[in-house]
């Protein structure tokens, strides 16, 4: 029976409740988020697991009821954004979507962006303005589970958008999409158990583990590089793509100190958005105590 209802729930937090936003104006969907958001029973398995993250790594900035709740808005505003991208417009995004990008966006980049915030709107704004994008990512499992289903609806929603996506171990398919001068999007911030080579990068809230293969691949092919926050305000509901275009020519590690910068500073003032929480010190080993 507890099977059935966590199933049951499953559908209810991935799929019921994040759709609402395509029948709600969307500054009505926040405040109906922020009041589910005081319902115990939803959204608590992940965010009790990035809370007890958050207080492993003395990310913990206010009080851990106050935490939770932001935790779960932050969550509910991701999984609806999938839902929206395909029904609204430029007009959502000129209203609820703030861009501050430090440079023109160019035909071909590579950019890194944390496991933070809500981005599929980027996906939105990026087709805009005429930028080919092609997401790395992971293989998920294709089952009728509701995470196997948003799962499914992202991969949609991306593809409509025009978007690639081209899973990590596919390296040939990846030499493909830059030889056509595509823009790669890669999420480095990645678990030590994956094994992969990777940059442990000294930050203010600790070292951060960043895999090097696509730094390194930017470096060897002369691609430009944005590193880029996806950020959320869960009070007003407005999306925040924070972007730096750096320096060409720097070698890989240099871009991935910057990466790994300016995720911590992100990361430190709103925890309760970085989904990678969830595996904690995997990723990034708190500061030695003093």
């Amino acid at each position: 029976m507890r099977k059935i209802f966590r199933g049951l729930r499953g559908y209810i937090e991935l799929l019921l409740i994040p759709a609402i936003a395509v029948l709600l104006p969307w500054w009505l969907s926040v405040r109906f988020y922020r009041l589910l958001a005081y319902v115990p029973f939803l959204y608590c398995d992940v965010s009790l697991q990035c809370l007890t993250g958050a207080k492993q790594l003395n990310l913990l900035n206010t009080d851990e009821a106050t935490w939770l709740r932001a935790c779960k808005v932050g969550q509910m505003i991701d999984l609806a954004d999938t839902f929206l991208v395909l029904f609204r417009g430029k007009r959502f995004i000129k209203c609820y979507f703030n861009e501050n990008i430090t440079t023109q966006l160019r035909q071909q980049q590579v950019i890194f962006v944390p496991h933070f915030g809500a981005g599929m709107f980027i996906y939105k704004m990026l087709a805009d303005k005429g930028v080919k994008v092609t997401l790395i990512g992971n293989d998920f499992p294709r089952n009728c589970s509701a995470q196997g289903l948003i799962s499914r609806l992202r991969l949609f929603a991306l593809t409509k958008l025009g978007t690639t996506t081209i899973w990590n171990d596919n390296m040939m398919g990846i030499r493909g999409v830059l030889r056509e001068q595509q823009t790669l999007l890669v999420l480095p911030d990645v678990p030590r158990s994956y094994g992969w080579r990777a940059y442990s990068v000294t930050t203010d809230i600790g070292e951060m583990n960043i895999a090097a293969r696509y730094f390194e691949l930017a470096e060897k092919r002369h691609i430009p590089v944005m590193t880029a926050i996806l950020d959320i305000d869960v009070i007003s509901g407005h999306r925040i793509f924070d972007a730096k275009m750096h320096n060409e020519g720097q070698a890989a590690e240099m871009y991935a100190q910057q990466f790994a910068q300016q995720a911590a500073a992100a990361i430190e003032e709103s925890a309760y958005l970085w989904r990678m929480l969830l595996v904690g010190e995997e990723i990034l080993r708190p500061m030695a105590k003093k």
